[in-house]
């Protein structure tokens, strides 16, 4: 039993004398192992050589407007005179289908009165009169109806305040005339939006506080008569229509460039090429 213990305690002292050396010598401690660090492989810039495409020469009829050929009145790329007839006719149709429009006209020309002439033909009259003007009056509606803070499709409608800038600027409303104060000027923008039947898609499209282009053509009519016609320089309607234009639009809309910008000078120069 002496021996054996003995033994054994020999062998604890190797085995404390054995631990010692491993702690004081750093060969036997296990290697750590070192982190991989990632290396990029190398690129050769390679000069890059241009490939030249060749432009495709500029086509309307290939372009986002071309459209526009089928869809819009002219059936052209841009307005047509013969469009401008058109569109004159067309509001003309609607403002000879009041019947309130057509009695005012029939009591305030002389002629219509005294028999010599019928309201068809005096309507004609004023119809030539406004063929021959209708350039100018598509100038002052668009120019004034642009004058308003309006959006979106109301903003091709004139509105009581830009109508009052209309006769003012013009020189139509006049303060000291009995039949032509601003006042008048106002009743007469009233009358003319008075919609004589509710229904229709055309009741439905007409502004109830504004004037639709149509309707310009009824008032221009209405302050002709309150300005220079029922005696004042004529008796005559299509006269006095002739004098307003003459003498107050268009000499009114000539002097004023922004209302002179030709469309179709904008497509041609900016908008198709």
């Amino acid at each position: 039993c002496m021996g054996k213990s003995r033994e054994t305690h020999e062998m604890r002292q190797f085995i404390s004398g054995l631990e010692d050396v491993w702690s004081c010598r750093p060969f036997f401690i296990p290697p750590k192992l070192r982190r991989l660090q990632p290396i990029r492989a190398s690129i050769t810039e390679m000069d890059e050589v241009p490939v030249e495409r060749p432009r495709t020469p500029w086509d309307i009829d290939r372009s986002i407007f071309a459209p526009r050929k089928g869809e819009s009145d002219s059936r052209s790329y841009y307005d047509s005179p013969k469009m401008y007839q058109k569109q004159m006719m067309k509001d003309w149709g609607r403002c000879i289908g009041k019947q309130r429009f057509l009695k005012c006209i029939k009591a305030a020309d002389s002629d219509i009165m005294r028999g010599n002439q019928n309201l068809q033909e005096e309507m004609t009259e004023v119809q030539q009169v406004f063929l021959y003007h209708h350039a100018c009056v598509n100038k002052a509606y668009f120019y004034f109806c642009m004058m308003g803070q309006t959006m979106g499709e109301a903003a091709y409608s004139m509105t009581l305040n830009q109508y009052g800038e209309f006769v003012r600027i013009t020189g139509i409303m006049d303060n000291n005339s009995s039949t032509c104060k601003g006042s008048d000027c106002d009743t007469m923008f009233i009358a003319t939006n008075f919609e004589e039947t509710k229904d229709g898609d055309d009741a439905d499209e007409n502004d109830d506080n504004a004037l639709m282009r149509f309707e310009f053509y009824e008032v221009l009519v209405r302050l002709a008569l309150a300005k220079y016609g029922r005696g004042i320089l004529t008796d005559d309607v299509s006269d006095s229509v002739d004098m307003l234009l003459t003498k107050n639009v268009a000499s009114t809309i000539e002097s004023i460039p922004s209302a002179n910008v030709d469309r179709n000078i904008f497509r041609a120069e900016r908008l198709y090429c």
